[in-house]
């Protein structure tokens, strides 16, 4: 059977009106108005169907839409008490999501623009205003305004709503951080974070028009810089049990989808490829997705939700991590899990200063997911996984990009190539040239510089993680390896890295010695044999500075 699938229309009312297949999330509604708290931030990662459920708030809610109960014919909501709150209360509905500017005079002019069309699609409220509310309005309307002015632009409105119609408002706010996000990207962060907290400030705290509001978006923004003494705003993000269900499929829904599109045969392929999101303690699917996957189902599994934005602070986040979070990346990538603390507030200054806060990032704009929730030192730790294969493909081309601007994919695939057929000349020059072109994204002065060189050559062997399972710092035998590549087939040759920090140029044939007398004494390959590996290669690396010198042996046995 074929299914209209509403993809990329997040109109509700379009996609009931013209009979696109729509998921009920219907008794999000009735969350909202049971959830006691005056102001809602909810926070989920980008394409899991905020906008389309703030969609379906207006046009449950907003007075204005005489025909609005026809929207919900058959839906869950018209069968619950809060069913007669249909129609009741004037609303506004604002999305931030095109809010994106290079400059922060360049926001306030597309925030203008913006604010301006609220106001001028409700000129009638000049009819009952006094000549200086008038004033102020009429200014607004024609974007003539400054930014102070600007701060207190919906804070206004709202008041002139209530007035006119004898009824609070709701206030609905789509995707709230998408310029902050931009200004972090673009250097004016300090500019829009003051921003946002006059207006939000003005408009959610103290305001006697307001009703209820509701914000979504992707990340709660730390406190201090956006909802300072904003202390009545409840935060329900993906740790939380409340709208678990609301934001994204659940296992019921995309059973029901596959069946309906008669793709039931590929439930255990789409659970590996877009599963593995959790919120609270359902299991959730990547929505958008899930609808592209049916649309193409004819092409296979391929990436739909990665390929949606740039990605690009993602990369720019990853890519300056400190060498211990490449170590627990590459882990992550072999399958495991990172246990950390989880910070529900973003300080986007601390992004490169604080591995928490970093995965914590990751977690909520949808790149890891949470796989267990741990009690312990009086405090929840979380155990984090890469949520399914598109994710783990993201990651794998990030780094694979990087690696590729430094020596090219050409001399790339032969690096690898050279290192698996145990050519450790070829392997030696094209490593050398790897560090010297590409590895000043690292600062190797740094106390502990072998980390750094641990790293690098991790992100290096990502391409490898099909064939081999590897780990680092691990014991083996009477010590801890650095490296080892663990092929997946026994027959293929074994692979221990050890890496040594020479004092000087001229000590490096002597670094690689020791290397080699390091892992025969402490007997590395120990965990290799027992895994019936017949053949390995024991590979010392030498660096010193940016000078690279290689030196292995084959072992049989």
């Amino acid at each position: 059977m074929g299914l209209k699938l509403p993809i990329g229309i997040d109109d509700f009312q379009r996609v009931i009106e013209e009979g696109y297949h729509y998921v009920d999330k219907s008794l999000f509604i009735a969350e909202v108005l049971e959830t006691s708290a005056v102001v809602q931030l909810i926070t989920r990662p980008r394409r899991f169907g905020k906008t389309i459920n703030m969609s379906m708030l207006h046009a449950f809610f907003d007075e204005s839409r005489p025909n609005s109960a026809e929207l919900f014919e058959g839906l869950a909501i018209q069968k619950t008490p809060w069913f007669d709150r249909l129609g009741r209360y004037p609303v506004i509905f604002l999305t931030f999501k095109d809010l994106k500017a290079l400059d922060y005079k360049s926001f306030l002019e597309l925030f203008a623009s913006l604010i301006a069309r609220e106001f001028r699609t409700r000129r009638y409220l000049l009819e009952s205003l006094d000549e200086f509310d008038a004033d102020d309005f009429i200014e607004i309307a024609k974007e003539q305004c400054g930014a102070a002015k600007l701060t207190g632009s919906l804070e206004f409105l709202m008041r002139l709503l209530a007035q006119h119609h004898n009824s609070k408002v709701i206030l609905l706010i789509d995707e709230y951080d998408s310029p902050i996000h931009t200004g972090y990207a673009h250097g004016y962060y300090k500019e829009i974070a003051n921003f946002m907290r006059g207006l939000l400030g003005k408009a959610l705290k103290g305001n006697a028009a307001l009703e209820k509001a509701v914000l979504t978006g992707i990340l709660r923004v730390a406190r201090e810089s956006i909802f300072s003494d904003l202390n009545h705003v409840i935060v329900f993000s993906l740790l939380n049990k409340q709208f678990a269900d609301k934001f994204g499929f659940t296992e019921a829904e995309v059973e029901h989808l596959l069946v309906e599109a008669d793709l039931s045969h590929k439930t255990e392929g789409v659970r590996n490829w877009y599963n593995g999101y959790m919120a609270g303690e359902t299991t959730i699917y990547n929505p958008w997705s899930i609808l592209h996957y049916i649309l193409t189902a004819s092409e296979g599994f391929k990436a739909h939700w990665v390929n949606t934005s740039s990605n690009d602070l993602i990369k720019k986040q990853l890519m300056n991590a400190a060498p211990e979070v490449l170590d627990d990346f590459q882990t992550l990538l072999n399958g495991g899990t990172v246990e950390t603390l989880v910070h529900e507030h973003t300080v986007f200054d601390d992004l490169n200063k604080n591995a928490q806060t970093l995965w914590s990032f990751f977690l909520f704009c949808g790149y890891l997911r949470i796989a267990e929730k741990v009690h312990k030192e009086d405090r929840f730790y979380y155990r984090l996984a890469v949520p399914n294969t598109e994710v783990r493909l993201l990651f794998q081309d990030i780094i694979a990009g990087w690696l590729h601007q430094g020596i090219g994919p050409g001399r790339l695939n032969r690096l690898l190539e050279s290192l698996v057929g145990g050519d450790m000349e070829t392997f030696e020059g094209l490593l050398q040239e790897l560090v010297r072109s590409v590895l000043s994204y690292y600062d190797t002065a740094q106390q502990d510089p072998e980390r750094v060189y641990h790293a690098f050559i991790l992100g290096l062997l990502v391409n490898l993680r099909d064939r081999y399972e590897i780990t680092s710092n691990r014991e083996s035998g009477y010590g801890r390896y650095d490296l080892i590549m663990r092929p997946r087939n026994s027959d293929e040759r074994g692979i221990i890295f050890e890496f040594k920090i020479a004092k000087s140029a001229d000590q490096l044939d002597l670094a690689l010695q020791e290397g080699l007398d390091q892992i025969e004494t402490r007997q590395y390959g120990a965990g290799l044999e027992e895994a019936g590996v017949t053949l390995r290669s024991e590979i010392v690396v030498a660096f010193h500075g940016k000078e690279v010198r290689v030196l292995s042996r084959e072992v049989a046995g």
